[in-house]
């Protein structure tokens, strides 16, 4: 949720017609920096779980299915 409301607020920014041109690239940036940041969160925390799977599989234990 956090990556979409930064992708979300870019699209608004980006899409402004009524701001200056310097302050629409510092906030456009400013998204853009946000969006990497929150990117780089969720892609850590889903090596973590990736990582805890592994060694749950490798412990003998069973993943259980989602549907």
């Amino acid at each position: 949720m956090r990556v979409k409301n930064a992708c979300i607020a870019f699209r608004s920014f980006s899409d402004t017609k009524n701001l200056e041109g310097r302050v629409l690239l510092y906030l456009c940036l400013r998204c853009l920096q946000q969006l990497s940041h929150e990117y780089s969160l969720l892609k850590n925390k889903l090596q973590i779980l990736f990582q805890l799977e592994q060694q749950i599989v490798a412990a003998g234990e069973s993943i259980p299915q989602v549907h």
